[in-house]
């Protein structure tokens, strides 16, 4: 652990906390083998070249998401549709985004124990996640199987693509915080990456906190804090609750 007291913590009182999704809430794992062969099996074609147009779709997904655009799902679906003519891209999305396709995710150790301590201290919690290929609609359901999904406030849940921009653009966080009716400067924001999560927060004047437990990330500016483990938040973020 690195850290330091809350930034202002004598002055303000901390109302919220907002998550990112993958590598900090849950630990991320590929999903390329499984994906390619569903569908692979959807289209009867085969499994290898499926795999590398979804190689080549994540190429593109990262050189889009780095110039702060959102790809996503729906530019998978529309990749491989043109590669392999697809007829029904929406029953191509179905397939892609089906949830059990992410069965192998696993919460981040103490995920669980400590969004319930922070909940019970009355802090308000939420999500600002890229999504990738599997879209907000799984990953809420992914929440939901581990008993994650009931510590958010539903309205505060901003998945990049339902809201069409990823991290570090401003609009996704406002959304959460709209959502948790808290300032920015209330609100500490969670995640493993500097260059969208500590940024994209420290932009608009939220607390920042990196968590390096399942990543750690080493390009950028660094956080305010900085946590090995889910379960160092609570001591960390409390006083600043119940000292104003």
């Amino acid at each position: 652990m690195n850290a330091a007291p809350v930034p202002g913590s004598g002055s303000r009182s901390l109302r919220a906390v907002t998550f990112d999704f993958w590598d900090t809430l849950m630990q991320q794992v590929p999903a390329l083998q499984l994906r390619a062969a569903a569908v692979a099996k959807h289209l009867g074609i085969e499994e290898v070249a499926v795999a590398g147009a979804i190689e080549d779709a994540f190429v593109l997904q990262t050189e889009t998401w780095r110039s702060g655009r959102e790809f996503g799902l729906k530019g998978l679906v529309q990749h491989l549709s043109r590669q392999f003519q697809v007829s029904s891209p929406a029953g191509l999305r179905s397939v892609i985004a089906a949830p059990h396709l992410l069965a192998a995710s696993r919460p981040a150790p103490h995920a669980a124990e400590t969004l319930a301590e922070l909940r019970a201290a009355g802090l308000r919690l939420g999500i600002v996640s890229d999504t990738g290929f599997s879209p907000g609609s799984t990953l809420r359901q992914l929440l939901a199987e581990h008993c994650l999904l009931d510590h958010f406030q539903p309205s505060a849940l901003a998945f990049s693509d339902e809201v069409g921009v990823p991290k570090p653009a401003a609009k996704i966080f406002q959304v959460a915080l709209t959502g948790l009716d808290t300032r920015p400067e209330e609100t500490a924001h969670i995640g493993d990456l500097r260059c969208t999560d500590v940024a994209g927060a420290r932009a608009l004047g939220m607390i920042t906190v990196r968590y390096r437990g399942c990543h750690d990330d080493l390009a950028g500016a660094e956080a305010d804090m900085v946590v090995d483990d889910l379960s160092e938040l609570p001591s960390l973020l409390l006083p600043a609750v119940r000292g104003n």
